[in-house]
């Protein structure tokens, strides 16, 4: 049997079942990066007896009481709903005689944004945000999938409509409206999301050769997708390019206009997973890199996303590091923008080589806190302290570990290489590229010199970067103002050539190049 102090639930343990099933018996939800294969260290609770374990693989073999465990305040996310309207391709007002609401969803792997549309003032009405439930399935969409594989795809399909119906509500209530009042709605997200969206088998997706079950674009009833509050609504849902290549992709092509530029142009979303498109008028050309979520904090040993107490920046000030934390209190953990400020920052200062190993005569290195293992697996016995914690507080070490240095290479080294690809498809050079676009939470808060620093993106690009915001929820607001947007944005997909990098001869060698990080002088 065992007991959960918080919130004063006692449940008793069938044999075998570890505390993360029984933690989920009880209708306590906490996240699990891996996927509760016991490789992140995320999942952490405290038992009473002052013993720290994973959730996932810890079996309670007598009573046991959870003192704590991980459960994220939802309040304090900050969830990217924002976008660069001069970008956005909007319509004017539609003409009509009565009032008309439209919902635009864009389903991303780690959070929710949808927007409420008076289509008749051509205006927002309302916009609400929340973390994607699935993500207590695992931080990547990879993760998810192999849990579909296992238990099917009803509970995985089940959370994400329930929290888009609720999301749904919560526009309308926000604007005073029924929900009867909604008369379409658009919904993008990659490949995956629209899957378990949709309820749509994805062994495709994590099998040779990764195709989508479903490319198509499609409009839905309220009925067919269980949507019982909003009988009157159509559902689109955008068209997938390719297995790693969706809706969402698709969508942020609407908005940006790509498709329609005179100069090679670079769309990057760099979320959860990382999707880039080169092109201009009438040549498209994308790719999906393999990043791993360690842009989002998963995957790094103190690794956050971008909510309280995140290192979200940080300045090398000659003897420390002047870190930036969201809400201003003490750091927790780190977030993409940190990580990606912290390396720049070591390289800059010499205490890093550009094959990514901390220098032994480094000022900031120091020995791994004894509980290091709290906050995961470390590579080496040397860290990057940013934080001692605070006992009597309850706040843990954040540190930086060699390890978490390992993971952004390989992430960084993924799209930097997708990058090179793309434009050698498009036979170009890197330097022909005229603009950058960068989508999505971690491209819009990075800073574009520490990205060029390390060589995530090219630095030669560096002064012709600019960020669009969340341009996947502004293409699926751009379909509902203009019917004609919605044939565009089937006419984009089917005509952007997919890059399968696995196949390219080139991508091995590109990928091993981009492990090293460059230097600024470079």
């Amino acid at each position: 049997m065992s007991t959960f102090s918080k919130s004063e639930k006692v449940i008793r343990a069938e044999g075998g079942e570890t505390l993360l099933a029984l933690l989920r018996k009880a209708g306590i939800r906490i996240e699990t990066p891996c996927g509760g294969m016991g490789t992140c260290g995320k999942c952490k609770v405290l038992l009473s007896n002052g013993e720290y374990v994973n959730a996932c693989t810890y079996v309670p073999r007598s009573d046991v009481v959870l003192l704590d465990w991980p459960v994220p305040d939802p309040s304090s996310e900050s969830i990217l709903t924002g976008f660069d309207r001069n970008k956005s391709g909007f319509s004017d007002p539609l003409s009509a005689d009565a009032p008309v609401f439209k919902a635009a969803v864009d389903i991303g792997t780690t959070t929710l944004a949808a927007y409420l549309l008076d289509a008749a003032k051509g205006r927002e009405a309302a916009v609400a945000s929340r973390l994607n439930p699935q993500v207590i399935y695992g931080a990547d969409v990879i993760t998810r999938a192999q849990y579909v594989l296992e238990h099917g795809t009803e509970e995985m399909t089940h959370s994400i409509r329930k929290a888009v119906q609720e999301m749904l509500c919560e526009l309308c209530r926000q604007a005073g409206i029924p929900a009867e009042a909604i008369d379409s709605v658009s919904i993008a997200g990659n490949t995956c999301m629209h899957h378990f969206f949709l309820g749509l088998n994805v062994d495709s997706l994590v099998h040779a050769p990764y195709v989508p079950a479903m490319k198509e674009a499609a409009v839905w009833s309220a009925a067919d997708l269980g949507f019982d509050l909003f009988p009157g609504a159509a559902f689109y849902t955008f068209p997938n390019i390719a297995g790693f290549v969706g809706g969402d992709t698709v969508a942020g092509l609407v908005s940006t206009r790509l498709a329609e530029m005179d100069e090679w142009t670079l769309l990057i979303d760099i979320g959860t997973n990382g999707e880039i498109v080169l092109g201009k008028k009438h040549r498209l050309f994308a790719c999906s890199a393999a990043a791993g979520p360690a842009f989002e904090g998963a995957g790094i040993s103190c690794g956050m996303r971008g909510s309280e107490g995140a290192v979200s920046g940080a300045r090398w000030e000659g003897d420390h590091f002047a870190l930036d934390v969201i809400g201003g209190g003490p750091a927790r953990g780190i977030c993409g923008s940190g990580l990606l400020d912290l390396c720049a920052e070591l390289l800059r200062s010499g205490q890093m080589d550009a094959y990514g190993g901390l220098c032994g005569t480094s000022r900031v290195l120091q020995a791994l806190p004894q509980d290091m293992d709290s906050c995961g697996d470390a590579e080496g016995s040397q860290a990057v302290t940013l934080f001692k914690g605070d006992e009597k507080r309850n706040l843990r070490p954040v540190v930086l570990t060699q390890k978490d240095i390992r993971q952004l290479q390989l992430a960084k080294a993924a799209i930097a290489a997708g990058i090179d690809c793309l434009a050698a498809e498009a036979g170009i050079d890197v330097g022909e590229i005229r603009q950058v676009l960068l989508a999505g939470a971690f491209g819009s808060f990075l800073k574009p010199v520490s990205a060029c620093a390390i060589g995530l993106i090219p630095a030669v690009l560096e002064k012709r970067i600019q960020v669009v915001g969340n341009a996947s929820g502004a293409g699926a607001i751009c379909v509902l103002q203009d019917p004609a947007k919605w044939e565009y944005a089937k006419a984009i997909a089917s005509e952007t050539t997919y890059v399968e990098l696995a196949k390219r001869p080139d991508f091995r060698e590109l990928f091993v190049e981009h492990m090293l990080f460059a230097d600024e002088e470079e």
